[in-house]
């Protein structure tokens, strides 16, 4: 192996959930301490971030958006951050062609571009950050955990051989596909 990693989305279209099942704050959540980083633009930090709010008694609870982007889904699945949805956006045309092949409905491309889904990166003790992917200029929005978004679990995976993945590629993850949106 060459040491190249890549990440992929999960494809499987996921339920709607809120991102806690609960109105409380999280635990020990501390915006002004740098628990978080500050720039959501910036955060790559997506399984970090996931690993920190799995670890909170309210954030980690089966019925939330964390768990069921991580847990539920088997090993190395993790809500995305903020940088890391960003650039899934900036790949869309590129990979929307494979998740057309996948799902065969024009309608499953019109709803993945169109929802909200949540991601790891936090604005506050009570909310988070949520992004629309439409037509490669999405946006955001600060939303308390109480609102219902979908989910889109990535993962990092190994390249063996850089020469054969492109963005794209459809890629057998062993519990579930995914379709690589970043190569390092």
């Amino acid at each position: 192996p060459d040491g190249k990693k890549g990440y992929v989305f999960h494809t499987k279209k996921s339920k709607m959930y809120q991102m806690f099942p609960s109105e409380q704050p999280i635990e020990g959540f501390s915006y002004n301490d740098n628990v978080y980083p500050n720039s959501i633009v910036d955060d790559f930090n997506g399984k970090i971030n996931t690993d920190l709010l799995l670890s909170d008694s309210i954030a980690g609870q089966k019925d939330g958006a964390v768990y069921n982007a991580s847990t539920a889904l088997g090993e190395g699945w993790y809500l995305p951050s903020m940088g890391q949805i960003q650039i899934l956006r900036s790949e869309l045309s590129r990979v929307l062609p494979a998740l057309l092949a996948i799902s065969k409905k024009e309608d499953d491309i019109q709803d993945f571009r169109e929802r909200y889904y949540w991601t790891s990166s936090m604005s506050s003790e009570k909310s988070a950050w949520a992004t629309v992917l439409f037509k490669n200029k999405g946006y955001s929005l600060d939303l308390q955990f109480n609102y219902i978004n979908q989910i889109i679990p990535i993962k990092e995976v190994e390249l063996n051989n850089l020469s054969t993945h492109n963005i794209g590629d459809v890629i057998d993850t062993g519990s579930g596909l995914g379709i690589l949106f970043s190569i390092n």
